[in-house]
């Protein structure tokens, strides 16, 4: 991107570190936005955005592995400490009431138009 950052994304960073005092910052989600501001990609000097918003304090970065290179962006950009983790584990939740009768007969009508096709190749 090449727009700075608006006064109110500014502001904010100030205030963190020089009103509120803060001994930390902890940037949750897919990712942030500060190491994503114009400015160089490595090697950043006093003109780039990242440089003058990320005051000098721990950049705690919770990431999950499954897309290092925006971790990576993070880490070179912001001096961000990056806490990996893995993609929490996922299940069958499985359907209930109307979507489970609604699951059923899609099944159902899936084995029907099967044994259809069957039918005609036999034919």
């Amino acid at each position: 991107p090449d727009l700075p950052p608006t006064h109110k994304y500014i502001a904010q960073y100030c205030w963190l570190y020089n009103i509120f005092k803060a001994n930390v910052i902890v940037h949750l989600g897919k990712h942030g936005s500060l190491e994503w501001l114009p400015g160089k990609g490595v090697g950043l000097s006093h003109n780039c955005f990242p440089f003058i918003l990320c005051p000098p304090i721990p950049n705690i970065y919770p990431f999950i592995v499954n897309d290092p290179g925006e971790g990576s962006q993070a880490k070179r950009r912001t001096h961000a400490i990056i806490i990996d983790h893995l993609t929490p584990p996922l299940s069958h939740a499985g359907s209930f009431n109307d979507l489970l009768i609604i699951e059923n007969l899609i099944a159902i009508l899936g084995l029907f138009l099967m044994l259809l096709i069957a039918i005609f190749d036999y034919l």
